[in-house]
């Protein structure tokens, strides 16, 4: 009997672990540029100026995609929007949704003004084979 139980609470366990879905939703856009990047769980897709890759990423690259996503602290985090230089494409808008252990962020700021957003964004790109 106690064997069972042990069973089911590890079931259990395993399948709340599981139902912790990350999604992520990039996009920065001017006239003349465009980055895409969109993670649904393991599966990646990367468009950047009419190129796009999709991979499936190995548990590897999302735990290290996970290390480098807790570093940030989302309900704190102040991004840096230049909405003025927007309007003559001196800086690219961007839009970032993260939906994280059950949390959704979203934030719209200037694309490349973040360090921890870049190295998010960077280590996503590396997944693929598109050129920087």
């Amino acid at each position: 009997m106690k064997t069972k139980l042990f069973i089911l609470i590890l079931f259990s366990l395993t399948s709340c672990k599981s139902q912790d879905v990350l999604k992520l939703n990039y996009k920065a856009q001017t006239r003349g540029y465009l980055l895409k990047i969109n993670l649904n769980e393991n599966l990646l897709h990367v468009e950047e100026n009419g190129k796009t890759e999709e991979v499936k990423l190995t548990k590897s690259q999302l735990k290290k995609l996970n290390n480098e996503l807790e570093t940030i602290d989302f309900e704190s985090l102040e991004l840096k929007n230049l909405e003025a230089q927007h309007q003559v494409d001196r800086a690219i808008p961007a839009t970032l949704q993260l939906v994280k252990n059950g949390e959704t962020y979203t934030f719209e700021f200037t694309h490349n003004t973040n360090k921890k957003i870049n190295t998010i964004l960077t280590l996503l790109k590396s997944y693929t084979n598109l050129e920087e």
